[in-house]
């Protein structure tokens, strides 16, 4: 139920504020006028401690172009958390993928709501002013951007309203909190405007049924009101007039012979609007395509896997004149961490090359659009493996849409971009995109229609005509992974001098190593024959000490080894691992350093075994304790009191009343 509390409009600053509740002692709260008065448009749009501000500016001459040139622009800053960047400069960067897909998500929810032929160079920028870790920014970004251009004088047919809805267990919820994202089935974005109006859908699922994604998108459209209602009132109260835009619609015969006189410009955009008429009727009157098919009618489709041996999985997609090569691999967990993973990730890249398209273009890193590609459908795979994978899709060929190989006319004269993603068992991601947001209702929306059910059933058993069923057992060339014993008393030869030994063995095998628990360690290997160079390796490494077997309390002959400011390497046997024989354990005297005894390298003395440190694993090894104490009249400092001694209890005895 929607509740204004505490309207308040002061004189001067038009500082106003909106309540109204979204869910159980959460609000947000959008407020106006304090903050770029020089902007067309600016609002802060706060839910719990999390802030955004959105500045919306608009040029008032028109570009060239033949689309809107809309900029979006999300950034996060770390002084919105309280930190200082963690980069070497220790200031902001470039855009992380966060901030571009969030960016993305903006623009979407926008566009549509801009009138037919503006053509203006508009810019909408988000700031993250401050975040609490709990509430959602990127929801309020859409919000505050919504606020922004309902207030402005920019021409746009909103205001449009945001939520996010979650999944947890049975229950939806309404906005949900960081934690409850983390345990949520759903993460879905619903944008609506006036009417119960669908502008844009974008979301994640784990195979939720399509009963359960319906509904959420009801609570979020009825949700989304709320906010589209505030927003209306809230630019009935500080809204600016908004500006003219001229139309350019009024010529509909022969163009070019019976009006010489008309700009160029405007004959394109009458053209345009024209076949864009006579394309929807084909769809909507005789429910046929452009190249003579049914609505329900797919383009040829072709599969084949396995393309490259050395690969972990490689296939070839195409649908009609669109082809796309993906290439799968996976490796170590640790190779690829990010802050909201714990042991696994599986991310995509999608590239796009200028070849696809026969034409000539900079190659660069992943732009927007790649990047949002990429990001769509990721969580179709399992999220338990304890594994990184990497699914790497280049467009080889296109002709229209990349992602569902749409025909290019299609794409470009369509009202609607309809994306589904989804196993036989449900849904797993969903984006819907309307260029015009007068079209469809959210009622045409919550049904899906059925050539959505039938296209998606259909693409799955050709695919499952490819390859029937998953692989019995992995590629023979694929990583693999063992578990391997380390004893406590052998780690340090396992691990080596500050890990010496591990990344030795890591550069040379390729390797991963991680530790599973204090005796337990595990190997990923990135081929089998890693694998085996890597296990002769660690058996080299623990031979040593195997070989050996110490008695306590038993008395070896130790060759000195090298000589050191602490005390003597020696060893017990030819291929043992040199050992550290303390300067507190080599004599009865206080010694600070080991010459002043007259020892040498190569010198052999007598020593007592006292077995390993339970802590580390050391050998424990004492001279001192077989040598006569010595009577001194020279207190002992404190140091010496309370040094490690392995003498006997006789001996200790001694020590105490001294």
């Amino acid at each position: 139920m929607l509740s204004f509390v505490n309207l308040t409009i002061l004189p001067f600053s038009l500082f106003i504020y909106f309540y109204f509740f979204i869910h159980v002692s959460r609000k947000l709260k959008i407020s106006t006028g304090k903050l770029a008065r020089f902007a067309d448009g600016c609002a802060v749009a706060e839910m719990g401690n999390t802030s955004v501000m959105v500045t919306a500016v608009s040029k008032t001459k028109p570009t060239l172009s033949q689309f809107l040139p809309l900029t979006v622009d999300y950034r996060q800053k770390a002084a919105a958390a309280g930190r200082i960047p963690t980069n070497h400069l220790r200031r902001e960067l470039g855009q992380t993928d966060v901030e571009i897909l969030t960016s993305r998500l903006i623009d979407r929810s926008i566009r549509p709501m801009f009138p037919t032929g503006y053509y203006y160079d508009t810019q909408v920028i988000c700031n993250l002013l401050a975040v609490d870790g709990v509430n959602d920014p990127e929801v309020l970004a859409i919000n505050g951007a919504s606020a922004a251009l309902a207030i402005s004088d920019i021409p746009w047919n909103g205001p449009v309203g945001a939520v996010r809805m979650g999944l947890v267990g049975d229950e939806f919820v309404v906005n949900p909190s960081r934690k409850e994202l983390s345990q949520s089935s759903l993460n879905l974005v619903v944008t609506g405007a006036a009417r119960s109006t669908v502008v844009m859908l974008e979301g994640l699922a784990e195979n939720i049924l399509q009963p359960q994604l319906c509904h959420a998108i009801k609570i979020g459209v009825k949700h989304a009101q709320q906010v589209v209602l505030a927003l209306d009132q809230l630019a009935m109260e500080v809204g600016r007039e908004k500006r003219t835009v001229p139309k350019m619609y009024s010529i509909q015969k022969d163009l070019l012979d019976a009006f010489p006189e008309t700009e160029p410009f405007d004959i394109m955009e009458v053209f345009s609007a024209m076949v864009r008429d006579i394309f929807r009727n084909m769809i909507l009157d005789e429910s046929r395509r452009c190249d003579g098919r049914h609505l329900c009618d797919l383009r040829p489709i072709t599969c084949e896997v396995d393309l490259y041996r050395p690969l972990h999985g490689s296939a070839i997609f195409q649908r009609g004149q669109t082809q796309v090569l993906c290439t799968f691999a996976y490796s170590h967990w640790q190779d690829y961490m990010i802050s909201h993973c714990n042991r696994f990730l599986a991310f995509v890249i999608f590239q796009f090359p200028p070849f696809a398209t026969n034409e000539i273009g900079r190659v660069s890193g992943m732009n927007r659009r790649e990047l949002g590609h990429g990001m769509s459908f990721n969580r179709v795979l399992i999220r338990e493996l304890a594994y990184t994978l990497l699914l790497w899709s280049i467009k080889t060929q296109a002709q229209g849409d990349s992602r569902v190989s749409s025909c290019g006319i299609e794409d470009y004269l369509g009202d609607m971009d309809f994306k589904m993603a989804g196993s036989k068992k449900g849904i797993t991601a969903l984006q819907v995109f309307f260029s015009d947001y007068r079209l469809y209702r959210s009622s045409l929306l919550i049904f899906f229609p059925p050539p959505h059910r039938i296209a998606k059933s259909e693409i799955l058993n050709i695919m499952l005509k490819t390859l029937p069923r998953p692989r019995a057992s992995r590629k023979e060339n694929g990583p693999t992974t063992e578990m391997i014993h380390v004893p406590i008393s052998k780690r340090p030869r396992f691990i080596g001098p500050g890990g010496y030994n591990l990344r030795k063995l890591q550069a040379e095998t390729g390797v991963t190593v991680s530790q599973a628990d204090e005796e337990t360690f595990s190997v990923f290997a990135p081929t089998p024959e890693a694998m085996i160079e890597a296990r002769e390796v660690i058996q080299e490494l623990g031979r040593d000490d195997q070989e050996q077997q110490l008695d306590f309390g038993a008395v070896y002959t130790a060759t000195i080894t090298e000589l050191r400011d602490v005390g003597v390497m020696v060893k017990l046997y030819p291929n043992m691992t040199p050992v550290l024989l303390h300067n507190l354990q080599i004599d009865q005297r206080r010694v600070l350093h080991p010459s002043a005894l007259g020892l040498q390298v190569g010198q052999e003395i007598q020593v007592k075994y006292f077995g390993r440190d339970p802590t580390d694993g050391r050998m424990r090894l004492s001279r001192k304790v077989l040598q006569a104490p010595i009577e001194s009249t020279v207190p002992r400092t404190l140091n010496d009191r309370h040094s490690i001694s392995f003498a006997s209890e006789k001996n200790d005895a001694q020590e105490h009343a001294k």
